[in-house]
């Protein structure tokens, strides 16, 4: 219903105003204090898919936030990780649904359900020009989590900034982690049991490798 809903999945809403509005109402839920990991992951994967908004502002936007989220993903788990250490005295890296890296699963599927996704036969090379649209938006979410953050300057929290890109962030570290997380993707069987729909769950893994 959030997928059909988004201005950038239906041709049926203009790029004006409105489309501007449900953007920016969509772009605060992930950053909300309080908000669940998961949750907050599945809101965030849904921005990727401003890739696509033929009004460059939205990309844009939706890119500004793709990167506070993924910052603010990475802090909260360096000072998860600083806490670790300091009570058990060894380093414990944070678990992965603390990165923003946890995103990705959910934009794996987003994707692969989206209505437009094409039927895909593994036996052949797919067509370039069918899933450009869904390339624009896979590259969206995927340079957010691959362009290291870099730590603020001083203090406790430049220092929990530099512990979770050490972890699991920047582009050195962060690489492995994705691709382990697409090929678990890849070898997962999608709760619908459709030999159509595994195809394309592995094609959109293979475009984001």
């Amino acid at each position: 219903q959030l997928l059909t809903a988004a201005p950038w999945g239906s041709a049926a809403l203009s790029a004006g105003q409105q489309q501007q509005q449900q953007l920016e109402a969509l772009h605060k839920i992930p950053l909300v204090v309080g908000t669940p990991v998961w949750l907050a992951s599945k809101y965030a994967a849904l921005l990727p898919l401003a890739g696509m908004d033929p009004h460059r502002p939205n990309v844009d936007a939706a890119a500004r936030c793709l990167r506070e989220f993924a910052a603010r993903r990475r802090l909260l788990a360096g000072l998860a990780a600083s806490a670790a250490m300091q009570q058990q005295q060894q380093q414990q890296k944070p678990a992965v649904m603390q990165h923003p890296e946890f995103m990705l699963p959910f934009l794996i599927y987003l994707l692969a359900h989206h209505p437009d996704m094409p039927e895909v036969d593994p036996e052949q090379e797919p067509d370039v020009a069918t899933l450009h649209s869904f390339n624009l938006m896979l590259q969206l979410g995927m340079e957010t989590l691959l362009v290291p953050q870099l730590p603020a300057a001083g203090g406790a929290r430049s220092t929990a900034a530099a512990g979770a890109s050490g972890s699991l962030g920047g582009l050195g570290v962060s690489l492995p982690m994705l691709l382990k997380i697409l090929q678990s993707i890849k070898a997962t069987e999608d709760k619908e049991q459709n030999e159509a729909r595994r195809n394309q769950v592995r094609a959109i893994c293979d475009m984001a490798a």
